[in-house]
């Protein structure tokens, strides 16, 4: 624990689940300065991070940082409130590894607490840390070499108004795929701003309509091919991150028709998701993009087709034909009574 100012202060637990106890690590004025300022840019500088609000103002953290910042400012305040948030998190730990069970530990570390200013507002930052990469193992007495990128786990930046102390912005990240729900629901109690519902159908959405104002009149086969990979996309993954899934539905995908600037695509497509507001990770919904995915087309006067997913080996299964100058959909058939249905007789045509 530092008092470096009236302005800035730190606090320093080990959250020890072993022995039932948070246990403060001392530190030195200006051990944790670089730390704080590196963190907090790649927090606000991380777009995968993901934005939240809590639920409700009379919750405990929410209650606790109020008092922080509301309060004097002494030594004695700041460690009592940061404690108690410390307290929260060993509790949430603890009853959350008694429902995971063995086979699935949370990772063991360290909480610092800061609260500090900048321009027009103030924050305080919560970040769970790997202290096993940084600690001395017989004494918390030096902080040579805090992990900037590997060793925290996860983060919560809280900004606030300078005068009125509304909440501006919380911003959380994780170091797994998806936002651990017991670190921003049980710990924090907050809630996203954004869900993954919401996400899934607005990213599905905004991405579908690109490619059909991009690509489908200038080349309509490419547009059937490059759909399916996006539905193949969202109907094969439980986590949704937007660079993968630029890499797999524009990737190496080579167009028929040479007019279709592949690349040209990608980077308008990267500019989608603050365009139509959507995160770049979340977990995939796939009911609220199902009527999305299905498509009908008429192909005669007595058929339709009708999409109904995306394949890996699309071409395989339908194909454009053309038998002495008449067009025909070609289609592998996997239902052996489809098949009989309409295996008519050569003979029946004459």
């Amino acid at each position: 624990m530092k008092e470096t100012s009236h302005e800035q202060m730190d606090a320093f637990f080990h959250i020890n689940r072993d022995e039932n106890k948070v246990e403060m690590i001392r530190t030195e004025q200006g051990d944790l300065d670089d730390f704080i300022q590196n963190l907090t840019k790649q927090i606000i500088d991380n777009d995968k991070s993901r934005h939240f609000k809590f639920n409700s103002e009379h919750k405990e953290v929410i209650s606790l940082l109020n008092c922080i910042l509301a309060g004097e400012n002494t030594f004695d305040m700041f460690y009592d409130y940061t404690q108690k948030i410390a307290n929260r998190l060993l509790h949430t730990e603890i009853k959350t590894q008694a429902r995971q069970g063995d086979f699935n530990e949370l990772q063991k570390g360290s909480l610092i607490i800061s609260k500090y200013k900048s321009p027009y507002q103030k924050n305080i930052l919560i970040s769970k840390l790997e202290h096993e990469t940084f600690l001395d193992s017989s004494a918390f007495k030096k902080l040579s070499g805090l992990p900037y990128e590997k060793g925290t786990l996860k983060t919560c930046l809280i900004q606030f108004d300078d005068e009125t102390h509304d909440v501006l912005n919380v911003i959380v990240t994780d170091t797994n795929p998806i936002i651990s729900k017991y670190w921003s629901d049980s710990f924090l109690e907050l809630e996203e701003l954004k869900s993954d519902e919401k996400n899934t159908k607005t990213s599905f959405n905004a991405i579908d309509q690109f490619l059909n104002r991009n690509i489908r009149r200038q080349s309509p086969n490419d547009y059937t091919m490059v759909r399916n990979h996006l539905i193949t996309y969202y109907r094969s993954q439980k986590y949704y991150d937007f660079d993968k899934m630029v890499d797999t539905v524009f990737g190496d995908y080579i167009p028929d028709n040479p007019d279709i600037d592949m690349e040209s695509l990608k980077k308008s497509v990267y500019e989608l998701p603050e365009k139509k507001s959507f995160d770049k990770v979340f977990t995939v919904t796939p009911k609220e993009i199902r009527a999305r995915i299905r498509r009908t087309h008429r192909v005669n006067s007595v058929s339709e087709l009708r999409i109904i997913s995306g394949a890996d080996n699309l071409k395989h299964l339908i194909k454009a034909v053309s038998i002495k100058g008449e067009k025909y959909i070609q289609l592998k058939v996997e239902n052996d009574d489809v098949y009989s249905l309409f295996n008519f007789s050569e003979n029946e045509d004459k």
